[in-house]
């Protein structure tokens, strides 16, 4: 994830069993992803801090969320991924990074779509709706998960950019 910036955003969740809504800080600083998950207090409830392969969990609710803390830190990983160098203006284009096949698609120069293709058996298909474009400043999704069968929506409330070193 490129840049050093914190995010508020709104999330709204779908699946089989359910939906609810819940409030989120991201950050982004120094290498590191810090993910705070709020209660419906305004509280900090679950936290998913990630440094270099090192990922932690810790908090009241990390037992009581529909998904696994980690999923939630591959989907925001997914979602702002670096866009690749010279992307087209318009059209399709695939890469991988790593051994992740991924497609994406491009309207007036900006990101519209994202779709993470399942590498081994068991890996999920997961595709991110772009609501304004990929914009440098975090733009609001949907990410669905075929295999998991979840919904996301993600609203941007705002996005600021921080200084490496400021917690």
């Amino acid at each position: 994830m490129p840049g050093d910036f914190l995010l508020q955003q709104q999330i709204r969740y779908r699946w089989d069993g359910g939906e609810g809504l819940l409030d989120a800080a991201v950050q982004s600083a120094c290498g590191e992803l810090t993910i705070v998950l709020l209660t419906p207090f305004g509280t900090r409830g679950t936290v998913i801090h990630q440094h270099d392969l090192q990922v932690d969990v810790t908090g009241e609710q990390a037992g009581q969320l529909p998904f696994a803390p980690e999923h939630i830190l591959l989907d925001v990983q997914r979602t702002y991924l670096a866009p690749p160098p010279n992307p087209p203006r318009v059209g399709t284009r695939e890469r991988s990074v790593g051994e992740q096949r991924i497609t994406e698609s491009w309207e007036d120069g900006r990101l519209i779509e994202r779709v993470f293709h399942p590498t081994h058996d068991g890996d999920d298909l997961v595709r991110i709706r772009y609501r304004e474009g990929a914009a440098a400043d975090a733009p609001s999704a949907v990410l669905e998960s075929e295999r998991f069968a979840y919904q996301l929506d993600v609203t941007t409330l705002s996005r600021s950019a921080i200084a490496c070193g400021v917690r």
